[in-house]
């Protein structure tokens, strides 16, 4: 998926469920964190694209730990920021998580997949990226998240 893609998904998905802008645009900006550490200085630990990086298990272990740990790792970073945009560090850290879930779920729908364990990756095979039919995975996704947003409205 495309960045942009990736960042309206992400969005999408967590306003539609929280109804808050903060924490949807620090999940869309988060979103590409999966693709942005194989560049610069990460191309020495991530040989290719979707491969170590787009592994669930180590995004799993590293949110687990960064939920865990999120203050005594970084105690300035997370309270500063927080007090910044007026965010607590759950809300935060949930909407980061958030971001990169989301597009390791998007990655998975595609052809291509994301890897699981050594060279066996899984894929739902619903799109192919770059292509025309991206475009209408995204409108879906779209279309399904205006549609909860409606629900969630409609019952709270």
């Amino acid at each position: 998926m495309k960045w942009i893609s990736h960042q309206i998904v992400a969005f999408s998905m967590v306003y539609s469920v929280t109804g808050e802008p903060l924490p949807s645009l620090i999940a869309s900006a988060s979103t590409t964190l999966p693709d942005v550490i194989e560049s610069g200085f990460g191309k020495i630990f991530f040989k290719k694209h979707r491969g170590l990086s787009h592994n669930p298990v180590l995004w799993i272990i590293l949110i687990a730990l960064l939920y865990n740990y999120r203050g005594k790792w970084f105690p300035e970073i997370p309270i500063t920021l927080s007090k910044l945009l007026d965010i607590d560090s759950i809300t935060l850290t949930t909407a980061i998580a958030s971001g990169i879930l989301l597009h390791l779920f998007a990655d998975f729908l595609s052809s291509y997949g994301i890897p699981l364990w050594g060279e066996r990756r899984i894929a739902m095979k619903l799109y192919k990226t770059f292509t025309f039919s991206e475009f209408i995975m995204v409108l879906g996704i779209l279309l399904a998240c205006s549609i909860t947003y409606g629900l969630r409205r409609l019952i709270l």
